[in-house]
């Protein structure tokens, strides 16, 4: 296990540091790299109330970047150079995204920081936003590359990452003038002595991590709705009312002849003479 996570964070911070709130960025407001809503959600879990990213402590910071972009990846068991490289792809594209390029990376860690580094621009030069922010990313990407192959000197053939090192840093130079199709890691660098691939299995096990928790998310958002819906108060439906008929009182049994004569006796009171006959 390796303990490079504050030079990492000191090279990441070299891009991230500092207050952005661009209308062309869908992180929006956004201070040493730490979006508001990212920023909102580490208060809410630590029981703090809200404010503004740009009052964010350092400590905050730093947690929230070892948390969230760091041990997400199991970046301490990845081989110095490796982690840095993975730890600013997973900053600025996700860590699922970081782990899933780890994941088709080769074994040697020079092989997979090329590899990553690779991956990580042609998804770059994708989005809508390569226009716009295009030349910044190529650079960087480009200079993480270059920083992470030399890194990895104390696990690999020297003479092989110092030419490593030396391309990338060229290309980072002309990052500027990137054009559609160009890939930094490009070109087949030797893989010299490989320093385990452990992270191999590891990069699995945190694919299969983040597969899980983003399962018990979306059963939590479902048993939250359950529990919601079974909380409102259950209303008793209304039934109209009926209006009750009462029927009329009865006259008792009248025989045939007996309905006759009340016949006759009606007709006779109305028209003043009878026409039915005996």
């Amino acid at each position: 296990m390796n303990t490079n996570f504050q030079r990492s964070l000191a090279k990441v911070l070299k891009y991230e540091g500092g207050w952005s709130n661009d209308p062309r960025d869908p992180g929006g407001a956004t201070y040493q790299g730490v979006t508001q809503r990212v920023y909102d959600t580490y208060r809410r879990a630590h029981s703090l109330g809200a404010r503004t990213v740009h009052a964010m402590e350092t400590a905050e910071r730093d947690a929230i970047y070892r948390t969230g972009y760091w041990n997400s990846i199991a970046a301490d068991m990845l081989p110095s150079g490796l982690d840095l490289a993975a730890f600013d792809a997973s900053v600025n594209s996700g860590p699922g995204t970081a782990v899933r390029w780890l994941k088709g990376a080769p074994k040697d860690s020079v092989g997979a920081i090329k590899y990553l580094c690779s991956k990580r621009l042609s998804f770059l030069h994708s989005l809508k936003t390569w226009s716009h922010f295009g030349t910044g990313w190529a650079r960087r990407v480009s200079d993480v590359e270059a920083t992470a192959l030399s890194w990895a000197s104390g696990s690999a053939a020297p003479q092989v990452l110092k030419k490593a090192s030396d391309d990338a840093r060229a290309k980072a130079t002309k990052a500027g003038k990137a054009a559609a199709g160009h890939s930094v890691g490009g070109g087949t660098v030797a893989t010299a002595a490989s320093t385990g691939h452990h992270w191999v299995l590891v990069v699995s096990l945190v694919a299969v991590t983040l597969s899980v928790a983003a399962y018990f998310i979306w059963k939590a958002n479902q048993h939250k709705v359950r529990s919601e819906v079974l909380a409102q108060p259950v209303v008793a439906p209304v039934v109209p009312k009926v209006p009750v008929i009462t029927p009329p009182a009865a006259t008792g049994h009248l025989t045939p002849v007996d309905q006759i004569n009340a016949l006759k006796a009606t007709f006779k009171h109305t028209s003043g003479a009878s026409h039915l006959g005996h």
